[in-house]
């Protein structure tokens, strides 16, 4: 029994002895904070950054619409052998001399990598195990699957062979007297009373190989051997940064974007290449100067990232003119918005319900969950409730989601009760968003010109995002806020209220194609008719990018006044749109008295209030880090929430006519709850849609139809 335990520990010594198994606690030990990168790839990988914001999805989703496709995998594959070679060709002129046995060798720029690929080729094999997995049930996997193989196989293979046939062994330099043979002769000599922790190596062709202690050259002939491949390394990198800087330009211009996942690769690339370079230079200092090169980096990227903001397309900046504030008539402003209410009584047979839509944030599962019931119920009620709705307010998808169904039953009547917009809709964006954020790192951001105000504004995430929601939909297009103003005034559409966050003042800015300044007295809310004279030029994608900038995904809009006022997520403050509907229901009573018989409040949510426990295992310690960070978001929406309850309540109990309000809440079945972000997978898309249709969320909705008719 001993024997065998000895027998087995000598195996294990000696397998752990192998290069390709030293060399990753190697680097790790040499080089923590290159490591890190790693690490972070397989943190993203293991879904254990950003669960539930739609970052695991992105990684695996290198995608343009709803599949990903041979093209896109292919992009995807591409760029992670680029990343592999900047990550051989780094560590090699970094730790090449401790490797001496492998000068000897033919192409040891080859057999070094050949013995490097641990890392790399584990790493790839659990991404394509998982990519399966998320991407089971969808037609054309196997082409997903080529991709990725074709791109990773023929560029790392084409830029490993480059480098390799362009540069010159021992055995090369040696033929051309560059290195003398007596010197090489001698240096082997010595080499072999140097003791070494690797015993064995792959050596191509010949297979596993003894070390025998190596060559060792003085640092003269080492450099001479090593240069060419900082030759290479320097070309390799400014050829990265050049294609990133046209990509951005061509990105900018053509509106086609790389997969994020993919472009976060040629960013990993670039940074390894140049913490290589630092810690190559600065040797023991190397680590900490790559950590105040971040610090730096982050500093210099604070204006397009981190703590970025995005104009306002549309809103004049030249000089600031938001200063100069249009004249206010409370009285001329509360005539316009009766008048809206004559124009929607007009519509009626006689006295019916109003009926005010209030729809959740939620990123693309609230968009999907409100457009959804809002045309199942509009069909059950054979356009009953286009006709009985005077007004739609709320948050960030759940508002993007109601705005596209007015659209469309304004402008694409032949649409309205077509399924398949939810789908188009919450096609992926996430991809566009972040492709133009991590490229705009490293190349400049692209202008366009605004021809109505001839302003110039900088083209960026804000930009794909507004470019990408009117390419999926085929809706909005260049339409500004005031376009709406006569269809609302005629009661050809509901109202829409867009109240995003004011960071600085803790208050909503009310954003409407009417003027709404009888709104604005409580105090909560603030106008921006009443600061912008010419608020009608705004966009209304703009408008409603304003209202849906979660942080850290869509950047800050920041208003041209002074001080400058950033705008986040409505959410920040009312996820419900409830402050602006009690505001307008309670200083209009009595005109919706006199015009309505009641008021129906409908609220679509794209959760249940109180989600039951699913059993499943608990989120990593950094998710759970991750959820705290965002629980004072949540915590902070949540204390609103029972504000605006206590709220609805005494407006129901003061008002001069019935107020009634209904729940439509998406019930998750199986304990997947589908990401806060973006994006959505094509599953989650079909789970919602069998939802919307199942017996019970019928019934309710059918409920609801016998109170609008």
């Amino acid at each position: 029994m001993m024997r065998s335990l000895q027998h087995f520990l000598v195996i294990v010594a000696e397998v752990l002895r192998f290069y390709p198994i030293q060399l990753p606690f190697f680097q790790l030990r040499r080089h923590f904070f290159l490591s890190l990168l790693w690490v972070v790839l397989w943190l993203i990988a293991a879904g254990q950054i950003g669960e539930g914001f739609g970052v695991e999805e992105i990684f695996y989703s290198p995608r343009v619409s709803f599949y990903p496709t041979w093209l896109t995998t292919f992009i995807w594959g591409a760029a992670y052998g680029i990343f592999v070679v900047a990550y051989h060709l780094t560590t090699y002129l970094l730790d090449g001399h401790h490797a001496a046995f492998l000068l000897r060798e033919r192409y040891p720029f080859l057999q070094y990598a050949l013995n490097n690929s641990l890392l790399p080729l584990s790493f790839w094999l659990f991404y394509l195990d998982r990519y399966v997995r998320h991407h089971l049930e969808e037609p054309n996997l196997v082409e997903q699957l080529l991709g990725h193989a074709c791109g990773t196989i023929f560029v790392s293979g084409g830029l490993l062979s480059f480098l390799v046939f362009t540069t010159q062994d021992i055995f090369r330099l040696r033929r051309t007297g560059i290195l003398p043979p007596q010197r090489i002769y001698q240096q082997i000599s010595h080499a072999m009373s140097v003791p070494s922790a690797v015993r064995y190596y792959i050596s191509y062709p010949k297979g596993i190989q003894a070390t025998y202690r190596g060559l060792a050259l003085d640092k003269k002939s080492l450099s001479k051997l090593l240069f060419q491949h900082h030759r290479n390394a320097f070309l390799l990198e400014m050829l990265l940064l050049l294609l990133i800087v046209l990509w951005g330009y061509l990105q900018g211009l053509l509106e086609i974007y790389l997969p994020a996942s993919a472009a976060l690769m040629i960013l990993w690339a670039i940074l390894y290449m140049l913490g290589g370079a630092v810690s190559f230079w600065l040797r023991q200092w190397g680590g900490w100067a790559i950590v105040g090169l971040i610090g730096l980096g982050i500093l210099l990227v604070r204006s397009s990232w981190f703590y970025g903001s995005s104009p306002a397309y549309g809103l004049p900046y030249r000089g600031h003119s938001l200063v100069e504030r249009p004249q206010i008539s409370y009285e001329r402003d509360s005539i316009q918005l009766v008048r809206c209410l004559d124009a929607w009584r007009a519509r009626q047979a006689g006295k019916a319900p109003l009926i005010w839509i209030e729809v959740s944030g939620g990123g693309w599962r609230s968009a999907f969950w409100s457009l959804g019931n809002l045309q199942l119920l509009d069909s059950l009620t054979q356009g009953g409730l286009w006709c009985r709705t005077f007004a739609i307010s709320g948050a960030s998808g759940g508002l993007i989601g109601a705005a596209l169904w007015r659209e469309i039953g304004l402008f694409y009547p032949e649409r309205r009760w077509n399924l398949s917009e939810p789908f188009f809709l919450t096609q992926d964006i996430l991809n566009p968003i972040f492709s133009s954020g991590i490229v705009g790192l490293l190349s400049p951001l692209p202008t366009f010109l605004d021809s109505l105000t001839g302003e110039r504004y900088v083209r960026g995430r804000g930009y794909a995002f507004e470019r990408a929601l009117v390419k999926h939909t085929g809706a909005f297009g260049r339409r500004r806020l005031g376009d709406y103003a006569p269809y609302e005034a005629e009661g050809r559409c509901p109202l829409l209220f867009i109240t995003p966050a004011i960071l600085s003042l803790g208050r909503q800015l009310l954003i409407s194609s009417q003027p709404c300044s009888p709104l604005t007295r409580s105090g909560f809310l603030v106008e921006l008719r009443q600061w912008c004279s010419q608020a009608d030029k705004l966009y209304f994608t703009t408008a409603l990018r304003m209202n849906a900038s979660f942080p850290f995904v869509l950047p800050l809009v920041e208003l041209p006044t002074r001080p400058p006022l950033e705008v986040t997520d409505a959410g920040a403050i009312d996820n419900y749109g409830e402050l602006i509907a009690h505001q307008f229901l309670w200083q209009m009573r009595k005109a919706i008295a006199e015009r309505a018989s009641k008021v129906i409040i409908i609220e679509i949510r794209d959760l249940p209030s109180s989600l039951p426990s699913t059993g499943h295992e608990e989120p990593s310690a950094l998710n759970r880090l991750f959820q705290r960070i965002g629980g004072l978001y949540t915590s902070f929406a949540q204390g609103r929430r029972l504000f605006m309850s206590l709220s609805y309540e005494i407006l129901r109990a003061a008002y001069p006519i019935p107020v009634e309000k209904y729940v439509l809440a998406y019930q998750p079945e199986g304990g997947r709850i589908p990401p806060l972000g973006f994006t959505l997978m094509p599953r989650d898309q079909h789970r919602m849609l069998e939802a919307l249709v199942d017996t019970l969320h019928l019934r309710r909705l059918r409920q609801i139809q016998a109170e609008i008719e």
